[in-house]
């Protein structure tokens, strides 16, 4: 594991009813009232059903890779990453969920199958929406308005992900950052240097070189 990034463990709450104005459920019904006319169930089913943790840390654990979890972590503010640690303790991220977007424990919402890497908070007080797996299949059997955010939620990473793969497949180091800068912006106005570099999978000067010669 990486120096100066300590992945500490995430344990969650009981399962508890919101309060109408937390900002995690607000974001929630705000975000998905924009793909499909909500009803006032879906609020109450959100309120039953979402976990929204308190006063995340840089560096906290939801998931730890190879657990037996089954839920959805939906960003409503913040950042979250998929990360992974060599032998040698260099991380390299896999994928990112900005505001808007989600990652998950599995490789789909059917799969028992761990995703790989951890899922981590990389920004303090981020509000990360949890919904658990269950939640959302009991819920598609009455109401087919569940399935469209959920199909947001994944076509958002599946482009995220072919970008990624377009920016540094069969790039030089210099190159791929270039690529970076100009088909994923609102990673490049988002991520620090090192994030980036870990990002792409190249040092952290060539990221900086980069930078200075913009």
């Amino acid at each position: 594991m990486a120096v100066g990034f300590v992945v500490q463990p995430y344990y969650p709450p009981a399962m508890s009813t919101l309060r109408a104005n937390n900002p995690g459920l607000c974001f929630l019904i705000s975000y998905w009232s924009r793909y499909c006319t909500l009803e006032p169930w879906h609020t109450d089913w959100a309120k039953q059903h979402i976990r929204v943790p308190d006063s995340l840390r840089k560096g906290q654990a939801l998931y730890l890779e190879g657990e037996r979890q089954k839920n959805v972590y939906l960003v409503a503010r913040g950042l979250l990453a998929r990360v992974r640690y060599n032998d040698k303790g260099k991380r390299q991220i896999l994928s990112v969920a900005l505001p808007g977007m989600a990652l998950m424990t599995t490789d789909h919402l059917y799969s028992r199958t761990p995703s790989k890497g951890d899922i981590v908070v990389l920004r303090s007080n981020s509000i990360i929406i949890e919904i658990p797996y269950r939640a959302i299949k009991d819920f598609k059997e009455r109401e087919p308005h569940i399935d469209t955010l959920i199909d947001v939620l994944g076509n958002k990473k599946r482009k995220q992900l072919a970008r990624l793969r377009s920016v540094t497949h069969g790039h030089k180091p210099y190159l791929c950052y270039q690529h970076f800068i100009t088909q994923m912006p609102d990673l490049f106005q988002t991520l620090k240097h090192a994030e980036v570099a870990d990002l792409l999978g190249i040092s952290l000067s060539t990221v900086l070189r980069g930078y200075k010669n913009l």
